[in-house]
């Protein structure tokens, strides 16, 4: 049975997370046929703070089984901010087959290693792929 909850899968998770939105500036984007949704919530109080950063996984394709994953990142702060007291994370497959969703992760995980392998091999930024697909600079 799979398990979403385990390391393994939130390594693989995470390191998507942040191929997928570099700088993690994007609150809504694409990888391939999934939608990706993150919001956020907190609350700072004097004797404690929370953090939630709730991110939503629709995948929808036309002649597939469909899956929608939901990731919870949970972190606590007690009256000294400089110190976490607790940092968690938790998912659930809100609709779908767990085994789908893993399939899922780990490709666009080894897809998104094999991209970065090859920018760090090449020495090449987007920005200098793209000039040299089209010179002069336009697409």
């Amino acid at each position: 049975m799979a398990n979403l909850n385990s390391r393994s899968f939130f390594w693989q998770w995470q390191n998507l997370y942040a191929a997928s939105n570099p700088g993690y500036l994007k609150n809504h984007w694409q990888v391939d046929d999934v939608d990706w949704t993150k919001e956020g919530h907190s609350y700072w109080g004097e004797q404690y703070s929370v953090q939630f950063e709730i991110h939503r996984l629709e995948y929808r394709p036309a002649k597939a089984a469909e899956w929608t994953l939901l990731v919870v990142v949970e972190r606590w702060w007690g009256p000294d901010r400089e110190k976490t007291i607790r940092d968690t994370s938790w998912c659930r497959a809100v609709n779908g087959r767990a085994d789908r969703i893993q399939a899922w992760v780990k490709k666009q995980t080894v897809r998104a290693q094999t991209v970065t392998a090859f920018k760090s091999s090449t020495g090449m930024t987007d920005g200098a792929q793209d000039r040299e697909k089209h010179p002069g600079g336009k697409p």
